[in-house]
C-alpha cells in the first residue's frame, strides 16, 4: 500500500496511483508510454519527484499534496492540459491559494519544463499543423445559410 508520503507518488508517473482505477488502468499509462524519451524520463524520474517535493516544501505546503502537483505535471506532459493552465489546475485540484499556485507553476515551468521545452514546442506545433476537424462544425461558405423561421408579429 502506498502512503501519501511515499516518494514515488510525487513523480508524475507515480501520481497516477492517486487516481481512480479507471485512470490507472487506462489512458494515462498508455499516454505515458507514448511520450518522447525526455518527457518519459521526466515523468518517471525520482529526481522529478524530489524536485516537486522540494517546491511543495518551499511554499509551506504539506508534502502530502505533492502527488496533486505531480499529476498536474503529468497532465501537461500527456497534453491533457496546457502549461498555461498549470496554476489554475493547482488552485482547483490541489486547493492551493491562487498566489501560491502561480508561484509554484512559475517554479515548475522554469526549472522542470525548461528541460523538455523543445519536445513541448514540437508537439504543440505538430498539433497546430494537423488540427482535428469535426466536419459537423464546418460552415460551407459556398452555400447560403438557411433563413431563420419567420416570427409572427
Amino acid at each position: 500500500m502506498l502512503l501519501p508520503q511515499d516518494p514515488y507518488l510525487s513523480t508524475p508517473a507515480g501520481s497516477i496511483a492517486i487516481m481512480t482505477d479507471e485512470a490507472r488502468e487506462g489512458a494515462y499509462i498508455e499516454k505515458l508510454h507514448g511520450l518522447p524519451p525526455q518527457s518519459f524520463e521526466l515523468a518517471t524520474s525520482m529526481k522529478t519527484g524530489a524536485f516537486i517535493r522540494g517546491v511543495v516544501k518551499q511554499f509551506n505546503i504539506p508534502v502530502e499534496r505533492s502527488p496533486f502537483v505531480a499529476f498536474a505535471v503529468l497532465q501537461i506532459l500527456v497534453k491533457e492540459r496546457s502549461l498555461a493552465g498549470l496554476a489554475p489546475t493547482l488552485s482547483s485540484t490541489a486547493n492551493f491559494p491562487q498566489q501560491i499556485s502561480q508561484q509554484v507553476a512559475r517554479e515548475i515551468e522554469r526549472e522542470l519544463f525548461s528541460l523538455i521545452g523543445s519536445e513541448l514546442s514540437q508537439s504543440s506545433n505538430t498539433q497546430q499543423r494537423n488540427p482535428q476537424v469535426n466536419l459537423n462544425n464546418v460552415l460551407d461558405l459556398k452555400q447560403a445559410p438557411p433563413k431563420p423561421p419567420e416570427v409572427p408579429r
